[in-house]
């Protein structure tokens, strides 16, 4: 049988490949990251903590209801306030609490967060890192939960016109893409937040001169937008060519990894030539619901 299938695909002109099913090296990390950092991974664990226990409902439900892509959060779990309040495998250690832990490695950070939805993660930096700018970038305005926090508003920024695009329920919506400036005095941040269509160039035009040393991948989980994502990058002159960190959630595909590999494969030829770089996938907690696959890119 297999044979004939074979031979059919051939005649129409196509071959089948097997496609091994983790095309990206796996990392441990334990091994990679904990054996080598076990104190400042657990301070960060524990600083996070702290900070997520200041958090009581982090997503109003009529806030949710009105959005246009329901913050991030599925239907289900504005129902399911145990997994939603990440009171779901508190003692296990996340992707959150790596990216902080590198972040503060790093000293001063420009820190870019495509997809910040509810929030959860986007909080704990601002928390975790200090004397650092912050930038989010989602299609809902900022989340009113971790707005809260934050002191000094400032609206820098907002489009001429509205623009048209389909919500998650498949409906016509407007929108007017807008930058907002914030303070976050405890640990002398700066925080910025773009409220926009991540895949127009209008949105990314407003971070021109702008070069982050720490990024973090979240929004809309498909090859073809990590890659618009990177090409954006890339474009605008946003990665800084020192020390350099980039993670992206929701790495379980094939195809994803596959995107993945030929991200950081560009990376390490055309941004980062002649330095030494690496990049695995991690299978590490999230911010809710259980363990996500990973990928981390960073230079030596």
């Amino acid at each position: 049988m297999k044979k004939l299938v074979k031979k059919a695909v051939n005649q129409l002109g196509y071959e089948l490949v097997k496609r091994d099913s983790s095309p990206v090296v796996k990392g441990d990390f334990w091994e990679d990251w904990f054996y080598k950092y076990p104190s400042e991974l657990t301070d960060a664990y524990v600083f996070n903590r702290m900070q997520l226990s200041q958090v009581e409902d982090w997503l109003d439900e009529e806030i949710h209801r009105d959005s246009y892509w329901g913050y991030g959060v599925p239907d289900y779990l504005m129902n399911d306030r145990y997994k939603y309040n990440l009171n779901f495998n508190p003692f296990e250690l996340t992707y959150t609490d790596l990216l902080c832990m590198l972040g503060r490695k790093m000293g001063e950070v420009k820190y870019l967060e495509i997809g910040v939805s509810a929030g959860k993660n986007f909080y704990q930096m601002y928390n975790s890192l200090g004397k650092s700018g912050l930038y989010g970038m989602d299609i809902e305005s900022i989340n009113p939960t971790i707005e809260k926090f934050l002191s000094g508003k400032s609206k820098t920024w907002e489009a001429g016109e509205e623009v048209d695009f389909r919500n998650g329920k498949n409906e016509m919506v407007k929108k007017r893409y807008s930058k907002h400036e914030y303070n976050f005095p405890s640990s002398k941040n700066k925080v910025t937040y773009l409220s926009g269509d991540k895949f127009d160039s209008l949105l990314w035009e407003q971070l021109a001169g702008v070069q982050f040393n720490l990024i973090f991948s979240d929004a809309f989980h498909r090859p073809a937008s990590i890659k618009d994502e990177y090409e954006k990058l890339k474009e605008y002159d946003l990665i800084h060519k020192a020390d350099f960190i980039m993670a992206w959630d929701d790495m379980e595909s094939v195809e994803m990894q596959l995107a993945f590999q030929q991200i950081c494969e560009d990376m390490c030829k055309n941004v980062f030539p002649g330095r030494q770089a690496s990049f695995k996938v991690y299978d590490l907690h999230g911010t809710y619901a259980g363990k996500h696959t990973i990928g981390l890119f960073w230079t030596a």
